[in-house]
């Protein structure tokens, strides 16, 4: 079941300017993690910042995103695997699509990335930026 849903807004890509001004070594991962049309939409954006991801489309899925998809689904189900994960991926930032989850479940991946003390700078709307490192 996909928990993505498509946002008729002009505006669904402001948080990914923000992008543009993170360091050159900068090491995105963005949430929802996992949806296809959502992992699409990611790697539209990185062609205008190419910062690097830890996931976004292209044509294959490697086994470490596999892995990171099956523990990043819902990482605060998984939190005592699924934060080490996103530290050992090379993450730097992240970016939190809280509308794109049914319900509260965008606010809790925000919560759960406050929880293990990311900090947000960022945000546009619903859209929030967070600094891991």
């Amino acid at each position: 079941m996909a928990l993505s849903v498509v946002a008729p807004s002009v505006n669904a890509g402001r948080i990914h300017e923000v992008a543009d001004t993170l360091p050159a070594d900068a090491i995105r991962t963005e949430f929802p993690f996992g949806v296809p049309e959502d992992e699409v939409r990611y790697l539209f954006f990185s062609t205008e910042h190419s910062r690097r991801l830890t996931n976004g489309y292209s044509g294959a899925f490697p086994e470490s995103y596999l892995r990171r998809r099956a523990l990043f689904e819902r990482p605060r189900e998984n939190s005592e695997v699924a934060w080490p994960a996103l530290v050992a991926s090379g993450t730097t930032h992240v970016v939190v699509h809280e509308w794109a989850y049914p319900g509260a479940a965008g606010a809790e991946v925000s919560g759960w990335l406050r929880q293990h003390g990311a900090r947000a700078i960022a945000a546009h709307g619903v859209d929030i930026l967070f600094a891991v490192r």
